[in-house]
């Protein structure tokens, strides 16, 4: 016999009852459910999954060796005809309802300029469902002229150098590869309190936590972490060395590796019974 494995990386919140049946049923004939994220795997064992012992957690990783601080921030901002000194927000994913950019563009209006020089720039990645509704909200909030829509783009991982700060607003998250992305780039990142995000950021860097869609609390965080510039570089580099630590592809690759032959090799004793 086959061995079956599901790979878990997020749900929706709040998920759907028929979604919670359907994948009850799916786990019964499922020898192993990984999930990406200890916040995830809690939400499986309270709610899908009829025998938790067949859930193990294998935590997302990221290549760290290819994604390193940029080493010319300054041509990479002119590629993308940012004007020197402005202050830079990026973040990197679908935009779609879960990932909640309305937050997002509400605490941009809330900001104006930092003492001196330009105001923020809101630097969007990614393409989606609400992309024109998006751009119709920030010309409503009066911002257009302040967020970046750039779309899909080839070697995300090249643009993560021309942000100051990454930031999600999530209302769900499995875990991030985009945080994960950033923060092995040295970035600092500023997130909702959702799904895997805390457990990314483990306990030193809590405090980067924002409550979900409270853009008043994401306002000030940014505020903060944009006029400090020595506070945003000390952070960067806690945060690389956590994913280096913690969030390694290796890791992960390794992870998965033990599972699968312990399965494959269960499998074979049973077949050989």
């Amino acid at each position: 016999m086959p061995v079956v494995i599901h790979t878990e990386h997020g749900r929706r919140v709040p998920d759907l009852v028929s979604d919670r049946l359907i994948d009850n049923l799916a786990g019964r004939s499922t020898d192993l459910v990984i999930a990406v994220s200890e916040a995830l795997a809690e939400v499986l064992r309270r709610r899908v999954l009829h025998d938790p012992k067949r859930l193990r957690v294998i935590m997302n990783g990221v290549d760290v060796e290819r994604l390193r601080p940029s080493a010319d921030v300054s041509a990479l901002r002119r590629d993308l005809d940012i004007r020197d000194g402005t202050p830079v927000i990026g973040s990197i994913g679908r935009l779609e309802p879960v990932k909640n950019y309305r937050m997002a563009l509400r605490a941009l209006a809330r900001m104006e300029k930092l003492d001196s020089g330009p105001p923020p720039l809101l630097v969007l990645v990614g393409d989606g469902s609400e992309h024109g509704e998006l751009e119709e909200f920030a010309r409503t909030l009066r911002i257009a002229d302040r967020v970046r829509f750039l779309g899909w783009r080839d070697e995300v991982e090249r643009l993560y150098g021309a942000f100051d700060l990454f930031t999600l607003t999530s209302r769900s998250e499995g875990m991030s590869i985009s945080l994960l992305e950033a923060m092995s780039t040295g970035v600092c990142p500023v997130v909702t309190d959702v799904g895997g995000n805390r457990g990314v950021l483990g306990p030193d860097l809590a405090s980067l936590l924002v409550p979900a869609d409270d853009d008043a609390a994401l306002a000030v965080a940014w505020r903060r972490h944009l006029l400090d510039a020595e506070l945003r570089r000390n952070i960067g580099r806690r945060a690389r060395a956590r994913v280096q630590s913690e969030f390694s592809l290796q890791r992960m690759v390794d992870n998965h590796v033990e599972i699968y032959r312990r399965l494959t090799a269960a499998a074979r004793l049973g077949n050989a019974r």
